[in-house]
């Protein structure tokens, strides 16, 4: 439970790379989402740095799931297309 409280945006940002970075080994859009999502949270915490790691992993959670779903969309339009 420490490392949670340790957590600030140059994690978020790092785990964002590595998403980022594995989408080049799938290249379907998923670990885009995530990785954006998590680099998003780093930019939030940046500009709150006050945020406590409870909000950082709800808001972490909320952007993953609607970028989840919007890829999801957009690969039902291409494979429908």
């Amino acid at each position: 439970m420490e490392l949670l409280h340790q957590l600030n945006h140059w994690h978020w940002w790092g785990m964002g790379a590595l998403w980022i970075i594995g989408e080049f080994l799938s290249p379907n859009g998923y670990f885009m989402a995530i990785g954006v999502s998590a680099v998003v949270t780093g930019l939030l915490l940046r500009i709150m740095p006050g945020l406590e790691w409870q909000w950082q992993l709800g808001a972490f959670a909320v952007l993953a799931a609607i970028g989840l779903l919007l890829v999801r969309l957009r690969v039902g339009k291409a494979a429908a297309g």
